[in-house]
């Protein structure tokens, strides 16, 4: 009989246990984490599905993500969390997504904010990282993304204007193979950048950045792209000082000796003065703007000469590509 009761008390403590473990359980799989924060945007009362990505969690619709990322729908992060009756995906930090800009990325698939032609660097750059294979595999998206930061950037050397978040959009253009953009970023780096080989830290304590003239989310460039980017400087400049610095001859003697009494004044000295010798696109603009029918030049000696010069630009312009492919 003492036997009998033993192994009834057994049993009926064996029961309670799992009745205690599955409340638990239960409990757990459906509060939120502390260091959950619902998005206040993002965090829809019809939503079928929780995304958590650092600290963040967002509460959107299964069905028209899984359309976009075959990350999503093959469920690959998914565990045995669940939220409010949904499932939870939670987004490792290894890929490096951020929660501001899978924020964005929703403002364009739920149109909030879709990525148009317009779209600020800020928001064209989020796009772009958070849809790649990297992160979170949003291929349609990606290519759209790369198709409107290609857009950003000039093409060709007339006129090239260098843009803001220089550093930043090479890194970008670099990581995510962006080639058509690359050739114009790498010019801005080595026209607009200082590229010291050695920082002085005392010196950077003691000459903080101008917050007004360096673009907050800009970074610095990694150690691969400055390198190249040091290597096309000197390139370019070996090219290019001979050029400078010879005298323009023309098609009359008259305007040969003009160019022989001005050259100087006109183009190398403001040159030197600007740092001009490794700008070439911008020297060359400069040139051509000059007045020379008013320094005494004919007009057809002046029109050939500008044509001429611009023809130094497009080719200048085809060699950066060929000496980027180099180093």
């Amino acid at each position: 009989m003492r036997a009998f009761l033993e192994r009834c008390l057994r049993r009926t403590l064996w029961n309670w246990r799992l009745s205690a473990f599955a409340f638990v359980s239960h409990i757990q799989s459906n509060r939120k984490p502390e260091t959950m924060k619902r998005h206040e945007t993002f965090w829809l009362e019809d939503g079928s599905l929780v995304i958590r990505i650092e600290d963040s969690a967002f509460k959107v619709h299964r069905t028209l993500l899984a359309r976009h990322s075959p990350a999503i729908a093959s469920g690959a992060w998914s565990g045995q969390e669940n939220i409010d009756g949904c499932a939870v995906i939670s987004v490792p930090n290894s890929t490096n997504a951020t929660a501001d800009d899978f924020r964005v990325l929703l403002e364009h698939v739920y149109h909030d904010a879709p990525l148009a032609a317009d779209a600020p660097f800020s928001r064209t750059a989020a796009i772009l990282r958070v849809t790649s294979k990297k992160q979170l595999d949003f291929p349609a998206i990606y290519e759209l993304s790369r198709k409107r930061f290609a857009e950003m950037y000039p093409s060709g050397p007339q006129p090239f204007v260098h843009p803001d978040n220089v550093e930043e959009a090479l890194e970008l253009a670099v990581e995510h193979d962006i080639e058509s953009v690359q050739r114009g970023l790498f010019y801005s780096i080595v026209t607009t950048t200082e590229l010291h080989d050695d920082e002085d830290p005392a010196a950077a304590s003691e000459a903080p950045p101008n917050t007004e003239t360096v673009p907050l989310d800009s970074r610095p460039l990694s150690p691969a792209n400055k390198e190249r980017a040091k290597k096309l400087m000197n390139t370019i400049m070996d090219h290019f000082t001979p050029i400078l610095f010879t005298v323009e001859t023309a098609e009359h003697m008259a305007c040969t000796d003009v160019f022989a009494d001005k050259w100087m004044p006109l183009v190398i000295a403001p040159a030197l003065a600007s740092g001009g010798v490794g700008k070439p696109l911008e020297t060359l603009q400069s040139i051509i703007e000059v007045d020379w029918e008013k320094e005494g030049l004919c007009a057809e000696c002046a029109a050939l000469k500008r044509e001429e010069w611009k023809e130094q630009q497009e080719d200048i312009w085809e060699k950066i590509g060929i000496w980027l492919a180099e180093v």
